[in-house]
């Protein structure tokens, strides 16, 4: 029986290492990206600069640096993983780049710059990303996005900068989410078979979509609630695999246990979130009407 429960609490700590090795992996070929257009700049904006050769040269040598760290993380991934044949592969792959470390490959202005090296290690990662489908790493990274959703009121109210329709709280979530997950995509289409469905926010990292809805009234907080339920039907199908539906509300019109209530019993799907927050809003200006003083 001891023997059982070491060897679980063995697999389960390799399990964390692989997942801690995937982030590390993912930093240093995200190190390796930044330098590259760092280096891009440099040879657009410097052009005429003293000791530019010298500099770009330089930045070269610092790039062959990054991309050998990038190739360690990687290796130690895939040993943590237990994939010997992955291993022998990806090792007998690496050496038709031995000697591009430092290269810099310039396509047009859409594509930008890269290196051949850091391509083929993001492409081993994506060979072995779906082992870790809704890992630890994935669920922790959805649960920043939760926290964002759900302390948004009070960043609002600290920056002063009150909402007074739906458009103004995505606004304000664009940017915010966009310091947490740099690939946000604002209303990214959804295909279907007759319509195309745009949700609010897509996070194709952690293949997440964000729906959200803003309610002034009670009236409008029910009528959220419908809306959110029609936009599950719609992505049905979609390559999303969670879903989260915020609602924004000016007053406690419905507690977010109610809402949750209210979609099981409708047979909401399971991938689905949602998460309902109170805030303060613009306030409503009536208009005067004649002759009413």
């Amino acid at each position: 029986m001891n023997g059982h429960r070491a060897k679980e609490r063995k697999t389960e700590t390799r399990s964390k290492q692989a997942t801690n090795a995937l982030i590390a992996a993912r930093d240093r070929i995200q190190d390796c990206l930044i330098h590259l257009r760092n280096y891009a700049d440099s040879d657009e904006n410097l052009e005429h600069a003293h000791g530019r050769d010298e500099m770009l040269e330089q930045m070269r040598e610092h790039l062959a640096t990054l991309v050998a760290r990038a190739i360690r993380s990687t290796t130690v991934l895939l040993e943590l993983l237990d994939l010997p044949e992955t291993l022998t592969i990806f090792r007998q792959d690496l050496t038709q780049f031995a000697d591009q470390h430092s290269a810099v490959e310039y396509f047009d202005e859409f594509i930008g710059v890269e290196n051949p090296v850091v391509e083929f290690l993001r492409g081993s990662l994506e060979s072995v990303a779906p082992l870790f489908e809704d890992s630890s790493v994935t669920l922790e990274l959805r649960g920043v996005a939760l926290k964002i959703l759900r302390g948004l009121p009070r960043y609002l109210e600290l920056q002063n900068t009150l909402p007074g329709k739906e458009h103004d709280v995505q606004n304000a979530l664009h940017g915010i989410l966009g310091l947490a997950f740099p690939d946000v995509i604002r209303e990214a289409a959804a295909p279907k078979q007759t319509k195309s469905y745009h949700p609010d926010f897509a996070i194709n990292s952690i293949r997440t979509a964000i729906e959200v809805k803003f309610a002034k009234d009670e009236v409008g907080a029910k009528t959220a609630v419908g809306a959110l339920y029609e936009d599950m039907h719609g992505y049905a199908n979609s390559s999303w695999a969670h879903f989260i539906g915020f609602i924004y509300m000016a007053g406690n019109f419905l507690t977010e246990d109610q809402v949750k209530a209210e979609l099981a019993e409708s047979n909401a799907p399971k991938e689905w979130s949602v998460v309902v927050v109170t805030g303060h809003t613009k306030p409503t200006i009536k208009k005067e009407q004649p002759g009413v003083e």
